[in-house]
């Protein structure tokens, strides 16, 4: 027996086993909610940094907006400087012209755009002058988008070209032959009737037959004709017989078929724009309707038919480009108006008739036939030719360069 100070209670298995399990318990609740604790940090880590990613991503596109939206700017408002200043009317030469484009334009500015997620979102744009030519000039514009510390940087080279005014070509229309340097008459078989100038010295003119007044070193400027940048852009137009056809329009080629008729029908003045202009053996152009047909051809002239338009002059004004027409010599035509073409070598061979008023660089008659002075320039109606009248050709400002910095 024991006594009872040394009895000891003894207790049943299941208390026995709660008694040893309660602070295994204890450890184990505390280890789970360390490892939700950790997983919780972790997963709030991830997501922040996720959060962070995104706004840094959102911060780099914006930079480069920024950045573009500083160089647009910039082009936009030196074409608008460029087109003021044309419009002035108060530009003869390059030099003048530019020196005032660059002290315009803004050199160097910084455009706000606000705010984005509380931060400041700008461009500093800095435009450079670059490679200079006779009437042409490239400019670098650098434009760095920011938001807050995130810098992007563009840059773009951009060419300005001047082209001088057309001026007034109604004086090289008051002659019957106007040409820049030599005209030259070999036989008396062909006669000019009506006055004759040049820019040339007393040497440069030679003629055997003709009526009116020789004037030399008239000191007269052939401006360079302009045409639209998307010139030639167009359809090609063949004439099979016989074709009408109303207003104007371009044209990549323009054929007109042996023994075929092109007829015009006008609604006032229709003006032409082609690359190619070619009149086949026999055939012809015909009008229709009031008004006066304007044809500007830029590489390429054959002229083996008859344009008189029913006879009136002031109906045709043709401006030719290039430097030669049929190979270098024109035969067995007729030409009734105004032909202006400061390139060309005119040499008028075999059979022709003209009436109205030819402005060259050069001309030489070996051929029979006549050169009737008419006036076909109309001060009152004038005709929008080249330079600045006839509108910003597409040329006039042009992107060289557009890319990003790194």
């Amino acid at each position: 027996m024991f006594s009872k100070t040394m009895r000891r209670r003894v207790l049943p298995c299941k208390e026995r086993w709660l008694s040893k399990s309660g602070g295994s318990a204890l450890l184990i609740a505390v280890l789970a909610m360390m490892v939700v604790f950790t997983l919780g940090t972790a997963l709030l880590s991830v997501a922040a940094s996720n959060f962070t990613m995104d706004q840094a991503e959102h911060d780099y596109q914006a930079a480069y907006y920024a950045a573009e939206g500083g160089l647009r700017h910039q082009m936009e408002a030196m074409k608008l400087v460029m087109e003021d200043l044309y419009t002035s009317g108060n530009y003869t030469n390059a030099a003048g012209f530019f020196n005032d484009f660059w002290n315009k334009i803004q050199q160097k500015y910084t455009l706000d755009f606000g705010m984005i997620n509380n931060k400041a979102v700008k461009a500093e744009i800095t435009t450079s002058r670059g490679t200079i030519g006779n009437d042409a000039r490239e400019y670098k514009i650098v434009s760095t988008g920011s938001v807050g510390r995130i810098k992007r940087t563009l840059e773009s080279t951009v060419r300005i070209r001047f082209v001088p005014p057309a001026g007034d070509i109604s004086a090289l229309f008051d002659y019957a032959v106007f040409a820049n340097g030599k005209i030259e008459q070999s036989s008396n078989a062909s006669s000019i009737v009506g006055n004759v100038g040049t820019n040339g010295g007393n040497g440069a003119v030679n003629l055997k037959n003709y009526s009116g007044n020789i004037e030399t070193d008239c000191n007269l400027a052939l401006p360079s004709i302009i045409f639209p940048s998307d010139n030639g852009s167009g359809e090609t137009l063949v004439v099979d017989k016989n074709q009408t056809f109303t207003g104007g329009g371009r044209y990549s080629s323009i054929v007109i078929d042996k023994k075929s008729e092109l007829t015009i029908q006008l609604n006032g003045d229709t003006i032409i724009f082609t690359d190619v202009f070619e009149m086949r053996q026999k055939s012809s152009i015909k009008l229709r309707g009031e008004g006066r047909l304007i044809i500007y051809i830029k590489n390429s002239f054959n002229l083996d038919g008859n344009i008189n338009l029913n006879g009136d002059p002031r109906k045709l004004i043709v401006f030719y480009a290039g430097k030669t027409i049929d190979n270098g010599t024109l035969n067995n035509f007729s030409f009734y108006g105004g032909l202006y073409a400061p390139n060309l070598n005119l040499h008028l061979s075999g059979q022709f008739d003209i009436k109205g008023s030819i402005v060259v660089k050069e001309v030489k008659i070996t051929g029979t036939g006549d050169i009737v002075f008419s006036k076909v320039y109309d001060e009152e109606n004038p005709i929008t030719m080249g330079g600045i009248s006839a509108g910003f050709s597409g040329d006039m400002f042009t992107v060289v360069s557009y890319n990003e910095i790194n």
